[in-house]
């Protein structure tokens, strides 16, 4: 029994160091305070902060909600597996509000018109995506959540997007309707769930306006599309 509790908890964090090995930078560069100037550099930053907030906000919900049976998950492969697939869920729609965010921003910026704001987002998103689940288990989210991105860019109100949290629609949803929780927990915590993934959001808003470079951005992205032409 021993060995089993050893076995499970090794899965668990194999599940979490996966997703720490792919973005932990963000530790560090969460004070991180140089320019974003590149288009690699906002690919990485949607990249990493998304990464951040998703795993922050669902582990956060689960260890409070779960309280001192959290250690419980570690017996119990069926709810680390759930654990895994939702941690993905709210880490695409994370990048899905990020993305249109920081698109926005730049456009409010930089004096982007819609379509080149629209395909500035929907790169980013599907670099994102596309990095994240190359050759990984859930690659079949990759399809998924880019079809409902394209389809949501085209209701996109871009004037709107970089005020307040009017990008942030998506992920605090997700994260209710994702966590691995009972219904009753789900119906309960609806309202405190999605202000905790709202509240980490102000700080990377903040983060991104400081050190966004629109102008720099643009550039690079308009060099890179003529030689990808």
């Amino acid at each position: 029994m021993f060995e089993s509790s050893k076995k499970r908890i090794g899965l668990f964090l194999s599940i979490t160091s996966e997703f720490r090995e792919k973005y932990g930078r963000v530790l560090t560069l969460r004070f991180d305070k140089s320019g974003i100037s590149t288009l690699g550099d906002l690919v990485d930053f949607t990249q990493t902060r998304s990464a951040y907030v998703a795993q922050t906000s669902l582990y956060g919900y689960l260890k409070t909600r779960m309280g001192i049976r959290y250690p419980t998950v570690f017996e119990d492969e069926v709810m680390l597996a759930s654990i895994n697939l939702a941690k993905w869920r709210v880490f695409c729609a994370c990048t899905s509000d990020l993305s249109i965010f920081v698109a926005a921003t730049i456009a409010d910026s930089a004096g982007l018109d819609k379509p080149a704001t629209k395909a500035l987002a929907l790169h980013c998103f599907s670099t994102v995506i596309g990095e994240t689940f190359k050759d990984s288990d859930y690659a079949y989210l990759a399809g998924e959540v880019t079809k409902a991105f394209k389809a949501r860019v085209k209701q996109v109100d871009w004037e709107q997007m970089a005020e307040l949290e009017n990008a942030f629609k998506v992920s605090p949803e997700d994260l209710v309707k994702y966590a691995p929780v009972i219904d009753d927990y789900r119906e309960r915590d609806q309202e405190i769930v999605m202000n905790s993934i709202r509240f980490r959001w102000r700080d990377i808003r903040e983060q991104f306006r400081k050190r966004c470079e629109a102008t720099a951005i643009t550039d690079d992205w308009r060099v890179i599309k003529r030689q990808s032409n």
